[in-house]
């Protein structure tokens, strides 16, 4: 098959709109087009039609890498595509990195062409309402939910802290950017979270954080949101799953139905859970990385 490869422009909006709409793409590469939050986007026709794009950008929280993501009807598309964004990359722009569904078509021509898999995430959805299980929280550890904790100052202070450094240790292989603990505040408490809902473990005397779970609002109304979770030490992280439960419960109490959660590989925390409360492992979605070339 021919094709014709071209730079995106703002004359391709539509044609590209529909072409990403067609395929059940998600809302964010649509809202970089309209926004121009993109360093490239190319665009491959075939007979005059979009056969296929790629798109990418960079981040400011993970700003070692370049991101993107590939569409494509065909292989030979993907290739050329790939090709030609590679083509205007230098060696400083690498690592390149995207994530697909596990249905995506395009796995074995990541692997073919030098990417390799450097975390799997797991997005189960859960139903309270049929799905709820049950995790005896240890006597000897003080639970309270987040709103109880912040007002204490030397104790918010130490949550921050925990929540940078368990970020940093589960992200090594793309490293998140050097900030200050205030951008870490403002990342651990944000907009959407919900306090009452998340809980933090202390020692018996209140002095020593030794895990956390956040839960945030989610888009449905039926639904929230399991956030970052994280612990003093690894022994620590087995007190996670009885956080989550307190969620669970909680999400029940008031009136949600589902929880949906993100559990990556790379996170002994987030394995911790998924595997402690035996949640579903599916779907899951699959990060990519090439090194360089």
């Amino acid at each position: 098959m021919t094709y014709t490869m071209k730079s995106y422009q703002p004359s391709d909006e539509l044609q590209l709109i529909n072409f990403i709409t067609a395929l059940d793409e998600d809302s964010e590469i649509l809202h970089r087009i309209r926004y121009s939050t993109y360093k490239y986007v190319f665009l491959v026709y075939s007979q005059g039609e979009i056969n296929g794009m790629i798109m990418a950008w960079k981040s400011s929280f993970h700003p070692n890498c370049t991101y993107f993501t590939c569409m494509a009807h065909h292989t030979e598309a993907a290739k050329a595509l790939l090709a030609e964004l590679e083509r205007h990359l230098e060696q400083q722009d690498y690592p390149l990195q995207t994530i697909v569904d596990e249905n995506d078509r395009l796995h074995a021509f990541y692997l073919d062409n030098l990417f390799t898999i450097i975390r799997k995430t797991y997005l189960p959805r859960i139903n309270v309402l049929k799905d709820h299980a049950s995790f005896a929280i240890p006597t000897n550890q003080v639970v309270k939910p987040l709103d109880e904790v912040t007002p204490h100052a030397k104790l918010a202070n130490q949550l921050v802290a925990l929540v940078k450094r368990n970020y940093e240790e589960t992200h090594l292989v793309n490293p998140v950017a050097t900030m200050e603990l205030t951008k870490w505040r403002n990342l651990t408490y944000p907009e959407d979270l919900l306090a009452s809902g998340s809980f933090v473990c202390l020692d018996p005397n209140e002095e020593k954080i030794l895990a956390y779970s956040f839960l945030h609002e989610a888009e449905r109304d039926d639904m929230v949101e399991l956030g970052w979770c994280g612990a003093f030490d690894e022994p620590s992280a087995a007190i996670i799953p009885s956080l989550v439960v307190k969620q669970l419960e909680y999400a029940m109490r008031i009136g949600y139905q589902y929880v949906e959660g993100e559990f990556d590989t790379t996170s002994i925390y987030a394995m911790e859970v998924l595997h402690t409360l035996s949640l579903p492992k599916h779907p899951v979605s699959i990060t990519y990385q090439k090194r360089g070339i």
